[in-house]
């Protein structure tokens, strides 16, 4: 009877112990997950406070190889501005009115200009002939007022007298002057004569005879 108690206790511990060594071998075969080291966390760190930076391009910039092939290009741009352009990016010479600016067809247009800006107490009344500088017009009249309803006068003006004087002749865009008496500058755009009625300070800032002089 003792043998046989002994017998099933032997069986008992036999299972235990083969249940401990399976449970132990398959723990030491299960994959522990990879955990980063602290360095790794830093540079991590590093990296995420720096954005989406990319060194490389940055270099390749700055190699000579880049500037060498950029300069010219700006080069040329910076000549086409300085330059004075030439035909056919210009102005044609033979499409050039004959004589003198009193034998020009548009004059008694612009005299008519003059005249209503005269009758409005404008100053400093100042008609150009730019068929050489450029193709956009082909007089510029500029005068000035001491105050903005005296420009808006001036404008008022010479559209009534333009309009009943060369067969209902408006200013482009609808008959609707550009820029505002409030502004300073008010530009009546006729196509041939652009008429600019400017306050004296407004005048002198943009300069407007200085710069078709230069051309």
């Amino acid at each position: 009877m003792e043998n046989t108690v002994l017998t099933r206790r032997k069986i008992v511990l036999f299972g235990l112990t083969h249940l401990m060594l399976s449970a132990q071998s398959s723990l030491a075969f299960t994959p522990s997950p990879i955990l980063p080291t602290i360095s790794q966390t830093n540079t991590a760190l590093e990296a995420s406070r720096k954005g989406n930076r990319n060194p490389k391009f940055k270099q390749s910039i700055d190699t000579p190889s880049y500037t060498s092939r950029r300069r010219p290009q700006i080069n040329d741009v910076m000549n086409s501005i300085t330059s004075p352009p030439s035909f056919p990016h210009s102005v044609d010479p033979t499409d050039l009115p004959p004589g003198t600016v009193n034998e020009d067809p548009l004059a008694g247009f612009v005299e008519t200009i003059v005249h209503a800006a005269d009758m409005r107490k404008a100053t400093d009344i100042v008609a150009m002939r730019v068929t050489r500088c450029t193709s956009l017009t082909n007089f510029i009249v500029v005068v000035s007022g001491t105050s903005r309803p005296q420009n808006q006068a001036i404008a008022n003006s010479i559209m009534v007298d333009v309009e009943e004087k060369h067969d209902g002749k408006r200013c482009l865009g609808n008959g609707v002057p550009e820029g505002s008496a409030d502004s300073g500058w008010i530009l009546l755009d006729f196509g041939e004569v652009m008429v600019h009625i400017m306050t004296p300070k407004s005048r002198l800032f943009y300069d407007i005879e200085g710069q078709v002089s230069k051309t």
